[in-house]
């Protein structure tokens, strides 16, 4: 009967997370003006992947254009920076709830090993934006046999 929590405190922790949940709504909604819809702020999601031959990044990047993505390696990482923008005519209507994100991100992954930079490949398909990056032939595993004398 000890491990039981009496209805008074999980009322309490209720009252914190709606709270916590107002302070989350003051802070991503910045203004009521129709013309400055707030800009949430957003890290696209994002998988790093390896096989022998090369490292793959994957970032969820739904309904951006070309032209708005930028791809650089500098320093042994990875940076993917772009501006999601909001439609002319979105910015026209009255919304009660935008849970859609848009505005700047940055994404910077360390990459594990040395990669040649002329053979990096970035593929955008369906909002899913592929970074294949070959690596070095230094880096690659490299199998030796054993003798038996």
């Amino acid at each position: 009967m000890k491990d039981l929590i009496p209805f008074e405190q999980l009322k309490e922790f209720l009252t914190i997370r709606d709270e916590i949940d107002k302070m989350f709504d003051r802070y991503f909604v910045k203004s009521n003006d129709q013309k400055q819809l707030s800009e949430i702020a957003w890290i696209p999601p994002i998988d790093v992947e390896e096989t022998d031959e090369e490292i793959i990044v994957k970032i969820e990047i739904p309904s951006m254009k070309k032209e708005d993505i930028k791809i650089s390696i500098q320093n042994e990482h990875l940076i993917v920076e772009g501006d999601k923008k909001q439609m002319e005519e979105e910015i026209k209507r009255t919304y009660h709830r935008i849970e859609r994100p848009f505005g700047k991100f940055k994404r910077v992954v360390a990459i594990p090993y040395e990669v040649k930079v002329d053979n990096v490949k970035a593929i955008y398909v369906d909002g899913l934006l592929t970074i294949c990056m070959t690596k070095s032939e230094a880096t690659k595993p490299v199998t030796i046999p054993i003798n038996i004398k």
